[in-house]
């Protein structure tokens, strides 16, 4: 009597299957990539929009809590940075001086490589100008131009390559 059992695969389903696979892991490898790409741009707007908020909470802090003398009638620009912002190695048009009020945040923002912000008060303490905002955290960063004022947040679409980062 000759029974015949098929214990295994042929080279053909074998095949088969290794294919499938291949597709699978072909359709689903751009879509996971770029759902981590995302995720990590959201983070990086979130933090660049709490560094743009807390520098504004000190700005006015600041203004609030200070008797500025001859200075009183006049707006104020203040210079909000992470210590390594103001590296010589990062080209910058920004420059503090001290006529410049400046407030530095590298305690509260340990993660960051750069970060500045420019902000003028009014001399009534009421208006608020944002400028000259460079945010670089890791890979990705903010550009300078961004922030056009205290209400419009930064999105996913506003971060860029870090490399990629430019000050006007």
């Amino acid at each position: 009597m000759n029974t015949l059992t098929k214990r295994g695969m042929t080279l053909f389903e074998l095949l088969a299957v290794i294919v499938i696979l291949g597709i699978v892991a072909a359709i689903a490898f751009p879509t996971v990539n770029s759902l981590i790409n995302n995720t990590k741009k959201d983070a990086i707007a979130a933090n660049a929009n709490t560094f743009i908020q807390t520098a504004i909470t000190n700005v006015r802090t600041d203004y609030n809590s200070m008797q500025y003398g001859d200075l009183a009638d006049d707006s104020k620009t203040y210079i909000v940075y992470v210590d390594a912002s103001l590296d010589t190695s990062y080209p910058t048009t920004v420059t503090v001086t001290d006529t410049d009020f400046q407030i530095d945040l590298s305690d509260d923002f340990l993660k960051l490589d750069k970060a500045y912000l420019t902000i003028t008060i009014s001399d009534d303490g009421t208006n608020i100008v944002l400028s000259t905002f460079v945010y670089i955290e890791g890979d990705y960063g903010v550009d300078e131009g961004t922030v056009a004022d205290e209400d419009t947040p930064i999105t996913r679409k506003h971060v860029i390559d870090s490399t990629d980062v430019t000050i006007a």
